[in-house]
C-alpha cells in the first residue's frame, strides 16, 4: 500500500442527516478522512472504490450493498473512474427507531463493514429500487418519501436476515435527545481529556443517567465508544504517517502510552501499534 501523508482528521460537527443521492465520476478525491455519527449504505452500479476505513481497506464492487456506521474514520482513497451508484445516510435516531435485529445494530457500532451476499438477482433488484430512491427522495410528494422510508428500512431488515450468523432478536429503545448531543460532543472532542461530567451536561443530563441511556441505547458504554474512535484515530495516524507511538498516543487522546497499548490490543484483538503499521504499509490485513 502506498504511504499517505494525510492531514489530521476532519470530523463533521454535525451529522449529515438523511440524505439519498446519485454519485458519478471519480469519487477517489477525499482528500483526508472524515467522520459524521450516521449509518451510511453505498450501492454501485458500475465500477468499484476502495475505501480505508478505521485502519483497514475494503473494495465495494458493483451490484452488493455495503452498509456501515460513519463514525469510524473513513476515506475513498482509490476508484475506477467509470464508478456510478447510489448512496445514502440516515441518523442514528431513524435507525434505532426501526428495532432492527440487534445483531446488526451491534456490528455496526462496533465498526464492522456489512456487505449484502453477492448474488446477481438480488443486485438487480437493489438496483432498480436505489434508483426509486433517489427519485423519491427529490420528489416534492411527502407520501413518496414515507414510502422511501419505509423500503429503506424493509431492504435493512433483510439485509440483517441475510448477514446475520444467527436471527437473534432484541427490541432497541428510541434514543433520548441527550445521545444525540453525547454523540456530537465525543466526535468532537475526543482527542481531549473527557470525563462523564464533561458529556453529562454537554448532553443536558446527569451523568450517571446518560452513562445507563448510552449503554442501553448503543449497546456500549460511552467510555467504550470514546476508545474507539480514538484508536481510529490512532489507526489513521500509523499508516499515514511517521509519528512516534507515544506522539500518536497523545494526539489521539490518550494520555500516556500504557492505556493506549490496552485499547490498541484490544480493538485490534491483540495487534500492537507497531506490527499494525508495518502489516498496513505492507499491503497485509492487520
Amino acid at each position: 500500500m502506498p504511504r499517505r501523508r494525510a492531514a489530521a482528521i476532519d470530523l463533521h460537527p454535525q451529522p449529515i442527516g438523511f440524505r439519498v443521492w446519485h454519485y458519478g465520476g471519480d469519487p477517489a478525491g477525499m482528500p483526508q478522512p472524515h467522520s459524521h455519527p450516521d449509518l451510511e449504505m453505498n450501492f454501485l452500479t458500475r465500477g468499484w472504490i476502495r475505501y480505508a476505513f478505521g485502519g483497514r481497506m475494503i473494495t465495494i464492487e458493483p451490484g452488493r450493498m455495503a452498509l456501515f456506521w460513519a463514525s469510524i474514520p473513513h476515506q475513498s482513497i482509490d476508484a475506477d473512474s467509470d464508478t456510478r451508484g447510489v448512496w445514502f445516510t440516515l441518523p442514528l435516531p431513524q435507525l434505532l427507531s426501526w428495532n432492527l435485529p440487534r445483531k446488526l445494530d451491534e456490528r455496526l457500532l462496533r465498526g464492522e463493514f456489512v456487505m449484502a451476499r453477492s448474488d446477481a438477482e438480488a443486485g438487480a433488484a437493489d438496483r432498480y429500487l436505489t434508483q426509486r430512491w433517489v427519485e423519491d427522495y427529490n420528489a416534492p410528494d411527502p407520501e413518496r418519501r414515507r414510502t422511501l422510508l419505509l423500503e429503506i428500512e424493509a431492504r435493512l431488515r433483510r439485509l440483517a436476515e441475510d448477514s446475520a450468523q444467527e436471527p437473534a432478536r432484541s427490541k432497541r429503545l428510541r434514543p433520548e435527545p441527550g445521545i444525540e448531543s453525547a454523540l456530537d460532543y465525543l466526535h468532537r472532542n475526543y482527542r481531549e481529556a473527557v470525563t462523564a461530567d464533561d458529556i453529562g451536561r454537554a448532553a443536558g443530563f446527569h451523568p450517571k443517567y446518560l452513562m445507563r441511556v448510552f449503554k442501553r441505547t448503543l449497546g456500549l458504554s460511552a467510555g467504550e465508544y470514546l476508545m474507539r474512535l480514538r484508536v481510529s484515530h490512532a489507526q489513521w495516524l500509523l499508516i499515514a504517517t511517521d509519528k512516534s507511538t507515544l506522539e500518536i498516543a497523545f494526539a489521539s487522546g490518550f494520555q500516556s502510552l500504557a492505556p493506549f497499548y490496552q485499547a490498541f490490543r484490544k480493538v485490534t484483538n491483540g495487534v500492537a501499534p507497531i506490527p499494525y503499521r508495518k502489516k498496513a504499509r505492507a499491503g497485509q490485513q492487520p
